[in-house]
């Protein structure tokens, strides 16, 4: 599954799954990174803005069980619109692609 936007509406379908990979762009941290998310008390109910470790938080809530979120930042230079990415932008969705099966592999 492809999603642009986190909603609570997907928590049913991360039900059906052992484990829900969150890619995400980011200007802060190494070139890619895998963090495990915990989960947090969401203060703002929304679906239009909901934060990866919230969405965890409802559908440990919502659900009798949870799986297992992981959060995987690449690290973006240039957020300009465009059609074509940056050579940094290939390499280090690259180096997220790496993580993810390693990952998967050791999971």
């Amino acid at each position: 599954m492809c999603i642009h936007q986190l909603q609570v509406e997907f928590i049913d379908t991360f039900s059906a799954y052992d484990a829900v990979v969150i890619v995400d762009a980011s200007v802060n941290g190494s070139d890619a990174q895998i963090t495990p998310l915990e989960k947090e008390r969401s203060t703002i109910p929304s679906s239009h803005h909901t934060r990866p470790e919230e969405l965890k938080s409802i559908a440990e809530l919502t659900m009798n069980s949870s799986p297992n979120f992981i959060l995987c930042t690449v690290k973006g230079v240039n957020f300009d619109f465009g059609e074509e990415l940056s050579e940094t932008a290939i390499r280090n969705a690259n180096i997220a692609v790496d993580l993810i099966r390693q990952w998967i592999n050791e999971h």
